[in-house]
């Protein structure tokens, strides 16, 4: 395609390859011409205010001076989608700015000013949390500039003025765009940075934005108050999504403020990184509803009662690594829990845990479609006679499996691996997690056996040399896989690069791997 033709793509197809590029490429096409800054303003308000990708710098500091070139490609950005979202308010509302007193506020929202796009319109998902940053990170900078000139020096920016641009910005894009999905990530903050996100009821006219938020995000290294859990549980009833990290490792976590939250929930279908203790407080008749669970156990006695109750599963994670219980429990667990609709089983375990597995396995009655193991220890003690019944389990009832991952620790695994890649035939991903040791030609068994329709191959940690890669990527060749995806993560080649770049390109040229595999 030639630079002339490039430019003057239809719209349709260049709206599909700016959906494929990553954000930080989108901003270079704005400068295209016309039709590419639509089209890349599009997708990058998009997403905008979705993902924490810029850090709030300290910028108060009598001895730095802050300008442009200190800026991320994305702070400036954060800068940009604030200007433009004020700039989109109606004449009432910035008539509140202007008499909110914020420095140089008269030249951005003066008569004349209208912004080049509808950006509100644009905006399909909105993160408060961040967009809370947002906003503070703008208006710290506008009044750090203010006192600068002023030979003044403060700390701190008011409250009020972020409560009111918080306030007009969130009510313009409600008002504008009423299919917004909100979502509220109070996650991913250092345990020193407070980030002081108002309680709904400290904002008026705001309380039917919080009460659309549809997913929720907590972590354990945020300071959260209780009432301000508690005036969550008082206005937010719409929440299908509820996401805790390291809460367990808070002092400032009160279960029973998130659980009242969790109750107050009408349609709430995911609870991911619960413990235990949390599980079995909640109603059975919110875990019927459930269809994804994330649950570990850290605690020396095991309770899994209330993952028993979870019955409508479609997804569900246990991690389990630590766990040092009565093997006697997780087999009754296996052997009398059933999960008919069950899709995705991930489990994070030792190795005694995982004997116990297949009698759960056959109740899914081949809707499995994802199963992934990790063993975390006591591989020294390994009964291979109970993996090999684990994965003819596997292999008779979960017919429909497109991705299987497994944790290899000797040899004998590799070749009993054969009992699932003869069988599964759908199988389109295969993740093997090694532990190291170096292979003998087995990779050559897999080569022969793994099923047509594999899309990606996964090996890490596993060393190797040049006849097994080659008679690996032979074997696939012959079974008619095509555009493989090739996956050598922290795996040692016993060879020069020159040698195993020979192999890949090899492969490369006769389609079994996709260009993207050559380093």
């Amino acid at each position: 395609m030639n630079v002339v033709s490039l430019y003057n793509l239809p719209q349709e197809i260049l709206s599909m390859i700016l959906q494929n590029i990553p954000q930080k490429f989108l901003y270079n096409c704005l400068l295209v011409n016309r039709c590419f800054s639509i089209n890349s303003v599009r997708h990058i308000y998009l997403h905008a205010i979705n993902e924490y990708f810029f850090n709030i710098p300290n910028i108060l500091n009598e001895r730095f001076i802050y300008n442009d070139t200190d800026l991320s490609i994305a702070s400036r950005f954060a800068i940009c989608l604030v200007k433009n979202f004020i700039k989109c308010l109606d004449d009432n509302d910035k008539k509140k700015l202007r008499e909110c007193d914020i420095y140089n506020i008269h030249e951005l929202i003066n008569e004349g000013s209208r912004p080049m796009f509808d950006y509100v319109s644009l905006v399909k998902k909105l993160d408060l949390m961040n967009f809370w940053n947002m906003i503070k990170f703008w208006l710290t900078r506008i009044e750090f500039t203010y006192e600068v000139e002023n030979n003044n020096y403060k700390e701190f920016v008011r409250k009020d003025k972020i409560f009111l641009i918080f306030q007009l910005l969130c009510y313009l894009i409600d008002r504008r765009n009423p299919n917004v999905i909100y979502k509220l990530n109070l996650s991913g903050f250092p345990s020193y940075e407070d980030p002081e996100f108002p309680c709904p009821n400290e904002i008026p006219n705001i309380s039917h934005i919080f009460a659309r938020i549809n997913q929720i995000s907590f972590s354990g290294d945020v300071f959260i108050e209780d009432i301000f859990l508690n005036n969550l549980s008082q206005i937010c009833m719409n929440i299908t999504d509820i996401r805790l990290y390291k809460i367990k490792e808070s002092d400032f976590f009160d279960y029973e403020y998130l659980i009242n939250l969790i109750h107050k929930q009408k349609n709430l279908t995911t609870l991911i990184g619960v413990d235990e203790e949390v599980l079995n407080e909640i109603s059975e008749i919110y875990l019927l509803k459930l269809s994804r669970l994330f649950i570990e156990f850290t605690f020396e006695e095991v309770n899994l009662d209330g993952v028993s109750r979870c019955k409508n599963l479609q997804h569900l994670m246990i991690d389990a690594k630590f766990d040092q219980t009565d093997f006697k429990i997780w087999k009754n667990f296996f052997s009398n829990t059933q999960m008919n609709d069950l899709e995705t089983f991930i489990l994070l375990c030792n190795t005694s845990i995982i004997y116990e597995v297949p009698p759960f396995i056959r109740t899914t009655h081949n809707n499995l479609r994802v199963f992934h193991c990790f063993i975390t220890k006591d591989y020294q003690l390994i009964n291979h006679e109970n993996i090999r019944i684990l994965f003819e389990t596997i292999a008779t009832s979960c017919y429909n499996l497109l991705s299987f991952l497994f944790t290899i620790y000797s040899e004998e695994i590799i070749n009993d691996l054969k009992i699932i890649l003869i069988s599964c035939k759908k199988l389109q991903e295969l993740i093997l997690h090694c532990e190291g040791f170096r292979t003998c030609g087995h990779l050559s068994i897999l080569g022969k056996i793994i099923p047509s329709n594999l899309k990606i191959l996964n090996i890490n940690n596993m060393i190797y040399c040049k006849n097994d890669l080659h008679n690996l990527l032979t074997g696939c060749y012959e079974n008619g896989i095509r555009n493989l995806v090739l996956d050598l993560t922290d795996t040692e080649f016993e060879g020069n690069y020159s040698s195993l770049l020979e192999i890949l390109e090899l492969f490369i040229g006769n389609g079994t791997l996709l260009k993207g595999n050559l380093p």
